[in-house]
């Protein structure tokens, strides 16, 4: 039988980023979690996730910055993303939240869980990018910025967005719908520094659970079992399979995990009016 999937409507927030696109799911008055998704993605990737942790948990998922009906807000860059999370909380009156991200959105989680630890109460990574530079990462940080340059000149345009396609359609990747679209991919990809998202683990003391699968054509095992090494309270969890999209493929079994990590798994399950 087909896994249930909820779509809640994203809903715009001000935050003190600027307006955020939420979709909301559970009982406010449970503990939180924040569920970032990866790149390209969108709110709807936790389609799967969402009802399952919905059930003893307050269930937030943001439109990252520029993606989904999220605006830019001048965010182009992994730590703003990072900031993202606990802009949500603040506007909501939420102080201290559970992390649930995907992929690239495991980047941005690592670096707020180490900017702020004590307001993080478990942190849940699925296919995250790590310390060094996966299969997926073909080119540096600094190249990425350079293609993200010539991306804004006529000449080069059509070349880099050819190249760049490429690229989506070997990874599996949905194309960007115009070139604006790539060059704040490219930006954001070009922001990443390695060796500080290394850093910001071994910041964060907290319960965490690393999720990853041997099958995963973009990102490769040793990468997410170096980083749950580095987290002081992290368990690394390796699936038989389930590829890169483990929100989707292992929903049952990292929502069970999630809600046992955060110390839900036995809290009277939400019923939502009229169910």
């Amino acid at each position: 039988m087909a896994a249930p999937t909820s779509d809640p409507e994203t809903r715009l927030i001000e935050t003190a980023i600027g307006p955020v696109a939420v979709a909301r799911e559970g009982d406010a008055s449970t503990p939180a979690v924040i569920c970032i998704h990866g790149l390209p993605g969108s709110s709807r990737d936790f389609r799967y996730l969402g009802p399952l942790l919905a059930r003893r948990l307050h269930v937030l998922r943001p439109d990252m910055p520029g993606l989904g009906r999220s605006p830019v807000n001048g965010i182009r860059s992994i730590e703003g993303w990072s900031r993202v999370p606990f802009a949500v909380a603040d506007a909501l009156g939420i102080e201290r939240f559970a992390l649930l991200a995907h992929s690239f959105g495991g980047g941005a989680a690592l670096l707020a869980a180490g900017r702020q630890p004590e307001r993080i109460g478990s942190l849940g990574l699925m296919a995250t990018m790590g310390a060094r530079r996966h299969r997926a990462f073909s080119k540096t940080p600094a190249q990425y910025r350079r293609l993200a340059v010539a991306l804004r000149f006529p000449p080069t345009r059509p070349l880099v967005f050819s190249l760049a396609s490429r690229g989506y359609r070997r990874r599996g990747l949905p194309l960007p719908a115009g070139w604006h679209e790539l060059e704040h991919h490219l930006a954001l990809v070009g922001s990443v520094s390695f060796d500080e998202l290394g850093r910001a683990a071994g910041r964060y003391p907290g319960p965490a659970l690393v999720f990853h699968a041997p099958d995963d054509p973009l990102i490769e095992p040793d990468i997410p079992g170096a980083i749950a090494h580095l987290l002081q309270g992290a368990r690394f969890a390796l699936f038989d399979g389930g590829g890169h999209h483990l929100q989707k493929t292992r929903a049952q079994e990292i929502a069970s995990a999630m809600l046992e990590l955060t110390g839900a798994a036995h809290a009277p399950r939400y019923v939502p009016a009229g169910a």
